[in-house]
């Protein structure tokens, strides 16, 4: 998986006045947090993150880049807070840090492919019930999206696969 380097800044200030103010400039508040390291408050460049919430790309490695950091500064999204109203405004982004020797849980996009035999002979309906599942994994083993081919179910059979170096940790597919 790519690392998208990301304008970020740390954040001087705190509280609704100045993240208001933030966000009229075009900075979306932001927390980087981590294993054994202090939380730090940052900012976002706006235009440049929703580019990448259109282009489907959150799901990423982030480079926040900040130079006075001994180690790298790779994250990942853990949660991204949104206006109830206007769906495109972000209002804060929670980064976690991410060290590239340990397993991380992420969410992943699942798309189905093929028609199923259930549905083309057997009059049976195809439910789509998990868009997304958690995956465990390191870092680097971070898939884009799960590629599920259903053309060989028949009714009454579900489908749960994985790929090399992740785990499915989600709680509605364990047996």
């Amino acid at each position: 998986m790519d690392i998208i380097k990301i304008n970020a800044r740390p954040r001087p200030g705190t509280g609704k006045s100045y993240t208001r103010k933030a966000r009229i400039a075009g900075w979306i508040p932001a927390t980087y947090y981590g294993h054994n390291r202090v939380t730090q408050n940052v900012e976002i460049d706006a235009l440049e993150f929703s580019t990448l919430v259109r282009t489907k790309k959150t799901g990423h490695l982030f480079d926040l880049g900040f130079k006075d950091e001994a180690v790298n500064s790779v994250a990942i999204i853990k949660e991204i807070q949104r206006d109830v109203i206007d769906r495109k405004k972000f209002l804060h982004i929670d980064f976690q840090h991410v060290n590239m020797n340990e397993t991380v849980t992420v969410k992943i996009a699942v798309e189905l492919t093929g028609l199923p035999v259930g549905v083309k002979d057997e009059g049976g309906i195809l439910n789509h019930l998990a868009k997304t599942i958690n995956v465990e994994c390191l870092p680097v083993n971070i898939p884009e999206k799960i590629v599920v081919d259903v053309s060989s179910l028949k009714i009454g059979i579900d489908s749960c696969s994985g790929y090399f170096g992740t785990r499915c940790t989600d709680q509605r597919f364990r047996r």
